[in-house]
């Protein structure tokens, strides 16, 4: 089957206080990055399944003249679900692209940034 593209939506959501769209807000704030970021949704069409695929736009600091482009990893069936997908992954890469800058912060703690081997000793 073929895959056609159906336009593409740019648009904001309203964020919870738990999802990845606000995280990723708060950690661009945290990093200096003052624009909220710009997404940019694409429904694709196969057969007769409907799927998003979203790419988030963060233009970066302005002492650096560097953005970021990052998108979904995976087609989702809804615009909110390519969303939370784009933003998690956009949080994890910036979180290590900037790990030397969120070092001092909640952000480096988050469990997603680092997975921590964790050992038990059993005594006998």
């Amino acid at each position: 089957m073929e895959n056609s593209l159906k336009g593409t939506q740019e648009f904001s959501l309203e964020a919870s206080h738990d999802d990845y769209t606000q995280q990723l807000e708060l950690l661009l704030k945290q990093l200096g990055i003052h624009n909220k970021p710009v997404h940019h949704g694409e429904q694709v069409i196969c057969g007769f399944r409907k799927d998003w695929r979203m790419k988030i736009y963060i233009q970066g600091q302005e002492d650096e003249h560097q953005g970021h482009v990052l998108k979904s990893v995976h087609l989702r069936a809804s615009k909110e679900a390519a969303l939370q997908d784009a933003s998690c992954e956009a949080f994890m890469r910036l979180c290590k692209i900037y790990s030397h800058e969120i070092a001092g912060t909640p952000f480096f703690l988050h469990p997603c940034v680092k997975v921590v081997t964790v050992s038990a000793i059993f005594e006998r």
